[in-house]
């Protein structure tokens, strides 16, 4: 059913909307185009109507491929000069006969958030693992409250959590603004839309995410933390362990606490998932979206994974991280992952 579902939404991404049918006036765009790997061909992974609906589409099926020409054409002119660019995004002005003009663009590297999703949403048995993600835009923040009430905006380029912002929608209809451990209320949606055309988002690159209903402690949020290393040229898991949000805080970036997975997943509210079985899954996952992310340049031989498990059992790739922060493996009481990470990082030095 999932397979289907996901069909016809990619379908619905290059059909022709009956309100535009009869119209042949320059529309705009925004258009991520992706690689796989530096030389292979680009394609398109994303299109936004700025003006419009925020569901992916062409006006443009009889021309479309004359169009998609087009755009590799571009992302090949504006990437020429950077080959370790896998994720480039047109902000483009087109036309019904296919005509494509270039306003400006942005150029996407391993450690964006965007770059990262579309790369790993390239690969099919990953996408049911990712989150609901898309570009920042006012039409993306309109249509992603609409399907899922509860939204995070991320910075494609950010750190422990640093401007993070997850927005609500209550049943007064009134929105709740969460970001870093501040709140506040809005009214209306076009309040909060103001607030945000006057932030950070205004001038940097951000991605909306439907915001998961994570497992928990004590009713903190928990995600886990996934350490991979390539060792003789294979990947295997080094590390696990699960973060605690701390008061007041809606991501793990900000840990209260630090827990070895088997005693966090005890105490969680999904212990009853089985610890064992939950594990394998999550080394599994990591090893697989490793594989995939092992195309950027530089090629990475660590990855640390934030994981998440809903409420409900199902597991989602957050984000992988190329640098990842091995102090938290130092802090547990038993430092035997820490030790055996860092043993393998050493080897790789000699």
């Amino acid at each position: 059913m999932r397979k289907i579902t996901d069909y016809f939404r990619t379908l619905k991404n290059f059909i022709l909307p009956d309100s535009l049918k009869d119209r042949q006036t320059d529309q705009r765009f925004i258009v991520t185009m992706q690689r796989e790997a530096e030389g292979l061909p680009w394609y398109i992974a994303s299109i936004i109507n700025i003006d419009g609906t925020v569901a992916a589409n062409s006006m443009f099926r009889r021309h479309f491929a004359k169009m998609r020409n087009s755009l590799e054409r571009l992302a090949k002119e504006v990437t020429e000069k950077y080959n370790n660019s896998l994720t480039v995004v047109l902000t483009i002005e087109c036309n019904s006969f296919g005509n494509v003009k270039l306003e400006r663009h942005r150029l996407h590297f391993r450690n964006s958030k965007w770059s990262q999703f579309a790369l790993l949403n390239s690969k099919h048995r990953l996408t049911y693992y990712l989150p609901p993600t898309e570009l920042y835009t006012k039409e993306t923040v309109r249509d992603f409250l609409q399907q899922y009430k509860e939204i995070l905006l991320k910075p494609c380029i950010g750190q422990e959590g640093r401007g993070i912002i997850q927005i609500i929608q209550q049943s007064d209809k009134t929105f709740q603004v969460h970001q870093w451990n501040e709140k506040y209320t809005c009214k209306t949606l076009e309040d909060v839309i103001e607030r945000l055309t006057t932030s950070d988002l205004a001038i940097k690159p951000f991605i909306v995410q439907q915001k998961l209903k994570l497992a928990e402690i004590e009713n903190c949020p928990i995600d886990f933390r996934v350490v991979v290393q390539k060792v003789e040229n294979r990947w295997i898991g080094t590390g696990l362990l699960v973060k605690v949000a701390a008061d007041d805080f809606f991501v793990t970036n900000v840990a209260q606490q630090i827990m070895s997975f088997e005693e966090g997943f005890r105490k969680s509210s999904i212990a009853r998932f089985g610890a064992r079985r939950m594990k394998e899954r999550l080394f599994r996952l990591s090893l697989s979206a490793a594989k995939q992310l092992e195309r950027v340049s530089p090629s990475p031989d660590i990855i640390g994974f934030d994981i998440a498990i809903t409420q409900c059992g199902k597991i989602f790739i957050l984000e992988g991280n190329y640098v990842p922060d091995l102090a938290m493996f130092h802090s547990l009481e038993d430092q035997t992952m820490y030790w055996t990470i860092k043993s393998h990082q050493k080897d790789k030095e000699n």
